[in-house]
């Protein structure tokens, strides 16, 4: 819109207009913050229609020395409590108590990306509060199981999660402002039995080992239970999560365990071993009776040492010599 004087010179105006709100309250009756710490007015509120966002609002604080309104923002002043009234009109208002003390701006799990639990485990789930450097006293910390995991798992009040059945999800921390953590937890199926598929292994010295791999196990469906992971010689072999890294030569026993009752271990060996094998000549190879041929074959990685390889021959159990 503009505004124009005789001599051609105008002024404009942008106007921007609202759908009136029909409904305004708070999410909750109580509010926390931290003295000099502020909250966004719109993140507290429930409205509609939703198209109605940002509609200009009056906003009031019953204690300003407690709780100020600066623009579409409450501060925190003074440890206290106030009554802050948000009104779009004379016949639509929403109050709340805003509590204004020693509480936590944030929270973060410490460990809560994927956890990994076996069926009746307890695990107490931490977290850090912030800032860190503050006090933090007031703060209360509510612990929850999203409902699509509740059959599956189980949290306490102070934040031990218990496995209960095979399945996954989330169980969720949150502060009195509103902010949470997640922690994904995944529950696997007790093992039943565990055995290493070979008695003796082989890891190319600077190379790693996936442990899953070299393992007999059942149920299936325990692919991934938590297992403790030991190594007899760990400047050789190292452990780290599933994986097993040959760091120089020589030897270690390797154990592994998932309870008192379910151990298995076996001897690897680091060394200048080589990583894969592949035929030089994939296509079928024809022989009259009687002849004989040299097989070759590529080791990997390629121009490797491989001097403490050692290679042979079997004959496959069904393979039958032309009469």
């Amino acid at each position: 819109m503009c505004a124009t004087i005789l001599n051609g010179q105008y002024v404009s105006f942008n106007i921007n207009v609202y759908e009136n709100r029909t409904a305004l309250s708070f999410n909750n009756e109580n509010l926390y913050v931290r003295p000099d710490y502020s909250l966004y007015v719109w993140d507290l509120l429930n409205y509609e229609p939703f198209s109605a966002s940002d509609y200009p609002l009056t906003i009031e604080s019953s204690d300003e020395t407690v709780a100020r309104i600066d623009g579409n923002y409450i501060y925190g002043v003074a440890n206290g409590t106030a009554v802050i009234t948000v009104s779009a009109n004379d016949d639509l208002k929403a109050t709340a108590t805003i509590n204004v003390g020693n509480y936590a701006s944030r929270i973060d799990g410490i460990d809560s990306d994927e956890i990994l639990m076996a069926i009746g485990d307890t695990k107490q789930l931490e977290y850090e509060l912030y800032p860190s450097d503050g006090d933090t006293s007031d703060e209360v910390v509510t612990w929850s199981v999203d409902e699509e995991a509740k059959d599956c798992l189980a949290v306490s009040e102070d934040g031990v999660v218990t496995a209960l059945k095979e399945g996954s999800g989330f169980v969720r921390a949150t502060i009195l402002c509103g902010e949470y953590e997640i922690y994904y937890i995944n529950v696997y199926e007790n093992l039943t039995s565990l055995a290493f598929r070979e008695e003796t292994n082989y890891i190319r010295t600077g190379n790693s080992a996936y442990i899953w791999n070299y393992l007999d196990y059942k149920p299936e469906s325990a692919y991934g239970y938590p297992l403790t992971i030991e190594s007899s010689n760990t400047d050789v072999i190292r452990v780290d999560g599933n994986y097993l890294y040959a760091d120089m030569s020589g030897s270690a026993v390797i154990t592994v365990s998932a309870g008192e009752d379910i151990i298995a271990s076996a001897t690897f060996n680091a060394g200048k071993y080589a990583t894969s094998i592949s035929s030089s000549d994939w296509s079928t190879i024809n022989l009259p009776i009687g002849s004989t041929k040299q097989l070759e074959y590529i080791l990997y990685p390629r121009n490797g040492d491989f001097s403490d390889e050692v290679k042979w021959f079997p004959i496959p159990e069904n393979f039958s010599s032309a009469s």
